[in-house]
């Protein structure tokens, strides 16, 4: 499931909880962790971003070897995953605590 932002919405209860700006690139995919404490999104740039959930700000940030068209998360959320057209990517993350 791909997300288009800058608009999230919290599904169970249908309700928008917040509106991001400042992407200025076109965000292929988005994907929330298994507690939903942390959200992925991939940029067509290559630039992975993680963000905090709860705070709305930015947990992790890297930048991959080219346009990324997809990413996901490890059941235990330790892994993010991305894939591209110059390859796949994997990240250790440290087990997010808020």
């Amino acid at each position: 499931q791909t997300c288009a932002l800058p608009i999230l919405i919290k599904v169970r209860l249908r309700t928008l909880i917040r509106v991001s700006r400042g992407y200025d690139t076109p965000v292929v995919a988005c994907r929330v962790n298994g507690d939903g404490t942390m959200l992925a999104v991939a940029e067509k740039t290559g630039l992975l971003r993680v963000w905090d959930t709860a705070t709305w700000q930015p947990a992790a940030r890297v930048r991959t070897g080219g346009p990324l068209a997809d990413c996901c998360w490890s059941p235990d959320a330790t892994r993010l995953y991305a894939v591209g057209n110059r390859g796949a990517y994997c990240y250790e993350l440290p087990p997010h605590t808020t």
